[in-house]
């Protein structure tokens, strides 16, 4: 993952950057990296990777990219996370390719169901609760979709 480090760092990334950091995206989504929601078992150690891997695919979208960081801590709320997503337009429309492939990721091989339990009351809530989740990081992002 220092690679992946170095090359957010820069200001500009090289065509080379962009081709290793759709390599890695493509390895998570195939489950290379799932070891890391066994192992670490604290949002704060989850962070910097989920923050990696979000910025690879918001480079590979040429999407300007905001604060992760906000958001773990709006989900570390559960009172005011609920709230905010009870402001979400949950019609919102999300394209198929960033929903199928970045949910996966985050909530699969990331954040785990335990960490998420308080919010999903049946499976599906839980796929509701999901899009909702998604939506919130698009728009924070200021993704347009």
């Amino acid at each position: 993952m220092d690679r992946i480090s170095e090359i957010l760092a820069k200001e500009l990334q090289t065509e080379e950057d962009i081709i290793y950091l759709k390599k890695i995206g493509n390895e998570a989504i195939n489950g290379k990296y799932k070891y890391y929601a066994c192992e670490l078992r604290s949002i704060g150690h989850l962070i910097p990777w989920i923050e990696d891997i979000c910025k690879a695919y918001v480079i590979m979208f040429n999407r300007k990219y905001e604060s992760w960081r906000d958001f773990i801590k709006l989900l570390q709320n559960p009172k005011r996370f609920e709230k905010t997503l009870k402001e979400i337009d949950l019609s919102i429309q999300i394209d198929d390719f960033i929903f199928d492939q970045l949910v996966p990721i985050i909530f699969f091989q990331g954040l785990t169901f335990e960490k998420l339990e308080y919010s999903c009351s049946s499976s599906g809530s839980l796929f509701i609760w999901m899009k909702a989740f998604l939506a919130l990081q698009i728009l924070m992002r200021g993704i347009k979709i």
